[in-house]
């Protein structure tokens, strides 16, 4: 189990945004909103918000600003064994070549939402899983349903990293 080092992130205040993005009528699609659920359940530190998103560029737009670290949680396809751990900057990933909205991979809609917003985080991680699938359905495969608390020990990890950051000012308005 991963312990969120309370001290050291209580001398500062970091705007940490976690987006799940997913449907819950796709199957493993649906995973990142299954460890936002698990998430909801630790005493997480002050300053981390847990926000489930679509995948409408306009909607993440207004979620991806105000924050000094974003880690956004998805099901990647990467051609990895189904259950898989991935962990990518933002770089790393190749864009889509679709412009729909359906068929844009999570980098894209990212940099997307990242090219008209006016604050931007100072780091952003993209944490995920490769799905078994992502056809119609209401339940996690098996394979992935038993992967959830490790991407949730994943995220926990991130937030730690996440200290190393030199905060934004507090708001006092």
């Amino acid at each position: 189990m991963v312990f969120i080092d309370r001290i050291h992130l209580s001398k500062l205040i970091l705007k940490i945004k976690i987006i799940a993005l997913g449907s819950i009528a796709s199957s493993d699609d649906a995973l990142a909103l299954k460890v936002i659920d698990k998430l909801r359940s630790v005493n997480l530190p002050s300053g981390v918000e847990l926000i489930e998103a679509d995948r409408n560029p306009y909607r993440l737009l207004s979620e991806i600003e105000g924050c000094d670290k974003l880690i956004v949680i998805d099901a990647i396809r990467a051609g990895a064994p189904p259950g898989t751990i991935h962990k990518l900057g933002l770089d790393s990933i190749e864009p889509s070549r679709s412009i729909t909205l359906h068929r844009m991979n999570t980098a894209t809609l990212i940099k997307l939402a990242l090219t008209l917003a006016s604050e931007k985080p100072k780091d952003i991680v993209i944490i995920g899983l490769e799905p078994y699938t992502v056809d119609p359905g209401e339940n996690l495969s098996p394979r992935i349903e038993g992967g959830i608390d490790k991407l949730v020990e994943e995220v926990l990890r991130e937030i730690n990293r996440g200290k190393r950051l030199n905060p934004s000012p507090i708001s006092t308005t």
